[in-house]
């Protein structure tokens, strides 16, 4: 990994750890330059509403900076606990765990719950985060294909001993596609096992309100399990978070090491983020459904460009295929010095023969910005032959 990291410094082709020296909405700032990003977690343009931000500021100024200990210790304080019921109330759970980081929820966990005498049943593109989680309890892992449920009913019928645990995310990072939850639910009452679902990318953008995948299939809230989610993407901070019955809250508030033995957020970012879901409800549906307008719009401007969605679908994650790395790496260069700032996801991060620019679209985007991007991603496809000249319909 390291080598591929100087070779691709040496050929001028890094554009990973850029430094960004002002962020507003849709807008960044790099070296004096103004560019649109298209590629933000901040998927409901939450970032910089006001009300988020006095929320913020008023906290700092009741707990000041920092964390104060650990969540056991004297880490948790009222605005901990009043985000805590907020999403329990919100998405329709029992009660909620506030940790530090989605990547220590999804860890931390998998870690609790699962022991050596169990086996995870686990989709072969999940987050990192959630593998490592996995192979920190202990449990045996068993992989089934990307969404073939056919092969994840062949192996949840051979494998027996322990406690069953299927662990899928949501929507898939990479792809934007959706879980089949009601398919995976019924797969799990069928085998007994106990349903763990990464909703880092369907929480504030799936379901009424927001309130993710099984409001997307309407389905009860108790149909997942296990329920993680974050605070860094659509609802905007940073954090993680463990949602289910009061005895999973319970369990898990005497074994997690995230709650255990992590320092807490401090209460101002947590304040922000009972703001910001505060305004989503708030805002009658109208945020998610800006969202999906844009969504619908960018994927319309990209297929006119004669661009490869792929699996492009019902999220805001849109990638663009690109039919090398080396091609991939060369748009996001050429795209960034005409103004539009992309991310490239490369072999190991994605299977290496699918190499991408996994652009992401916000509520913020208006559809001039958007015109403006399509029509430099086109350009710019053209000229390094990613679709063929004769594409260009705009």
């Amino acid at each position: 990994m390291s080598h591929n990291i100087r070779k691709l410094k040496a050929d001028g082709l890094y554009f990973y750890e850029r430094v960004l020296d002002s962020q507003s909405g849709t807008h960044c700032i790099v070296n004096a330059q103004r560019l649109v990003v298209l590629g933000s977690y901040n998927y409901l343009g939450l970032s910089h509403h006001p009300t988020v931000v006095a929320a913020v500021q008023k906290a700092c100024d009741e707990f000041g900076v920092g964390s104060h200990g650990a969540r056991i210790t004297l880490g948790t304080t009222a605005v901990h606990r009043r985000l805590e019921q907020t999403i329990s109330a919100w998405i329709g759970t029992e009660d909620t765990l506030v940790v530090s980081s989605g990547l220590s929820a999804n860890i931390s966990a998998l870690q609790a719950l699962a022991t050596s005498e169990d086996t995870i049943f686990f989709d072969t593109v999940n987050h990192a985060s959630l593998h490592d989680g996995c192979r920190l309890s202990g449990a045996q892992l068993i992989e089934f294909s990307h969404l073939n449920l056919d092969d994840l009913k062949a192996k949840l019928a051979t494998h027996c001993d322990g406690l069953r645990y299927v662990v899928v995310d949501s929507v898939f990072s990479m792809d934007g596609d959706i879980i089949d939850l009601p398919a995976v639910r019924e797969l799990c009452n069928q085998f007994e096992a106990i349903l763990v679902v990464d909703e880092a990318h369907s929480i504030g953008v799936l379901g009424h309100q927001g309130t993710g995948i099984t409001s997307h299939f309407n389905m009860p809230a108790n149909a997942i399990d296990v329920r993680i989610g974050v605070l860094s993407k659509a609802i905007p901070g940073v954090g993680g978070f463990i949602t289910g019955s009061y005895q999973l809250v319970e369990a898990l508030k005497a074994t997690n090491h995230a709650f255990i033995f992590s320092g807490a957020l401090p209460a101002s970012v947590v304040a922000g983020a009972d703001a910001a879901i505060r305004v989503l409800q708030q805002s009658d549906c109208t945020l998610i459904q800006k969202l999906d307008d844009n969504r619908r719009y960018w994927v319309s401007l990209c297929c006119e460009q004669g661009l490869d969605l792929d699996a492009a679908g019902a999220t805001p994650i849109v990638p663009i295929m690109c039919s090398s790395s080396q091609l991939a790496l060369e748009m996001v260069r050429s795209c960034f010095e005409d103004g539009v700032l992309l991310v490239a996801a490369i072999y190991p991060v994605v299977a290496i023969n699918k190499p991408r620019l996994r652009t992401t679209v916000t509520a913020a985007h208006t559809f001039q910005e958007l015109d403006f991007a399509a029509e430099v991603l086109g350009r710019h496809a053209r000229r390094l032959e990613l679709v063929p000249a004769i594409n260009n319909a705009r």
